[in-house]
């Protein structure tokens, strides 16, 4: 009989993992194959688009790395989109860029941890030119069944809802990226365009005005 389970010690592998699904073949890491063929020693598929089973994918210490365009990343291409007027072209530089390790940590809790980043180029909000930033982001996740759990939770770990024991691994990254936008788009302090006009050197009647300022006792001399 076909088998989707890994080898594996008994104590990191749950009876409820075992074996393929009825009504289509499932490889280790609970993906469905239906109507094709598995070989008797599949091997884990490391897709980060396809939905898995997180729960396997920890027990089995599954490692993910690559990259992700805007169709993989609907939330964010759009929230992006917001970012830069109407014909301004793209907000980000195409792709990001991922890595995920699904495991259990010492207290036997599924986590994922890995990082993600994307470089973004929105509107400036002070100078109206676009700006130059970069999303770099640190994912210490635990997987947990409900959002009850979340209160046992170590502050080091953020917690991650599974639903119907299913995840789509670049969920994940979506959701970093977008916790990560700024919500007020603009240039470092001093390297924005728009900081040069208050440098500028005073001028004309301004410049009076700057002299009357550094002197109050100039008004009164001038009453006598």
């Amino acid at each position: 009989a076909l088998s989707g389970r890994p080898s594996r010690p008994d104590s990191c592998w749950p009876s409820w993992a075992e074996g393929p699904r009825i009504g289509g073949l499932t490889d280790a890491l609970g993906l469905q194959y239906p109507g094709a063929l598995m070989s008797a020693h599949p091997r884990p598929r490391s897709d980060a688009r396809a939905r898995l089973d997180p729960w396997r994918a920890a027990a089995a210490g599954l490692a993910l790395e690559g990259e992700a365009g805007p169709a993989d990343l609907p939330r964010l291409a759009e929230a992006l989109e917001a970012l830069v007027p109407d014909g301004a072209g793209s907000a980000a530089r195409w792709p990001a860029r991922y890595s995920l390790v699904f495991q259990r940590d010492e207290a036997g809790r599924c986590v994922v941890t890995g990082t993600c980043a994307l470089e973004i180029r929105p509107t400036c909000q002070r100078c109206l030119g676009r700006v130059d930033l970069g999303l770099d982001c640190a994912l210490s996740l635990a997987l947990i069944a409900s959002e009850a759990q979340a209160d046992d939770l170590p502050p080091a770990l953020d917690p991650a809802v599974v639903e119907d024991d299913r995840l789509r691994p670049l969920d994940l990254v979506e959701e970093e990226l977008l916790l990560a936008l700024p919500l007020v788009p603009m240039h470092p302090v001093g390297e924005c365009p728009g900081d040069a006009a208050a440098h500028l050197e005073p001028s004309g009647a301004n410049v009076a005005d700057e002299k009357t300022r550094e002197n109050p006792f100039a008004v009164l001399a001038a009453l006598r």
